[in-house]
């Protein structure tokens, strides 16, 4: 699992590891995970039998069912029951301010933290942006601690296209000329914008927040989940000729292409040194 960034490594026939991952546990929640609606239907019943085991409750109300199907394949909506009421089959699913699609991508990700992002702009609009004495320092380091933490709020984790971030990156500077007074009849370029407000662009701030992420899931042991996705690999799947979904890595290979394949090996040597201290 330890090693430099490269997938051909994945083609070794020792030294790997296959696992499954049929669920996830987080404080009294938990999500199950299977291929197929058969899987789903025993993982729940065997889960089931172990809440009824242990004296607790499952909620149907708050329970509900997402299936994403794989490319070119038709969606066929999931029937599986819980003590013997069928659970809601849902687009979409969010927990912990965080949304899944059945689409496998980020546009609903992205839809719900431009929502969100605006109406915390707008709220803040005649306390912060239009109330007289408040200097341009202190609306633009408002803005900065509060509008752009709700609008890459898990951003570490995303999936990034390219009209993902040039949208993102539309809504910042939009932002940014309204608290500086620029419109585009100015004609001044997003660069200048960036400078005057100093802050950085969107990119920047997503490939930032992206490899930071990465560094912390090269720290983290081996065993965690967390990295086991990172390094891993699907033990099947077909290629397309017209192009793969992005994952993860490709984002991040993407955008910082020179620095990722050391990761690895940069913590190995971190972790010397600091053993040699």
């Amino acid at each position: 699992m330890a090693g430099s960034f490269y997938l051909w490594r994945l083609q070794a026939k020792t030294k790997f590891e296959e696992d499954s991952g049929h669920d996830s546990l987080f404080a009294d929640d938990c999500g199950l995970n299977a291929a197929t609606e058969t899987q789903m239907q025993q993982s729940m019943n065997r889960f089931s039998t172990a809440c009824r085991n242990f004296s607790l409750t499952i909620s149907s109300k708050k329970t509900e069912v997402l299936h994403q199907p794989a490319l070119q394949k038709m969606y066929v909506e999931p029937t599986i029951t819980a003590e013997g009421e069928i659970l809601k089959a849902v687009e979409r699913f969010t927990y912990l301010s965080s949304t899944l699609s059945r689409s496998v991508n980020i546009d609903d990700e992205v839809d719900t933290s431009f929502a969100k992002a605006s109406y915390v702009f707008v709220w803040l609009k005649k306390s912060v942006w239009e109330r007289r004495g408040v200097k341009l320092s202190t609306k633009l380091k408002m803005y900065k601690a509060v509008v752009l933490p709700t609008l890459l709020y898990a951003c570490e984790t995303w999936t990034v296209y390219e009209h993902h971030a040039k949208k993102l990156n539309r809504f910042h500077m939009n932002y940014l000329r309204r608290l500086l007074n620029i419109t585009r009849h100015n004609k001044i370029p997003d660069t200048d914008v960036l400078n005057q407000a100093g802050l950085p662009s969107i990119y920047t701030l997503l490939r930032r927040t992206q490899i930071r992420w990465a560094h912390h899931l090269v720290n983290v042991p081996d065993t965690h989940l967390p990295k086991r996705l990172f390094y891993g690999e699907l033990v099947e799947g077909k290629h397309k000729q017209s192009g793969q979904k992005k994952h993860f890595k490709d984002t991040l290979l993407g955008s910082s292409s020179a620095r990722l394949p050391h990761l690895a090996k940069l913590h190995q040597q971190r972790r010397y040194l600091l053993q040699a201290e």
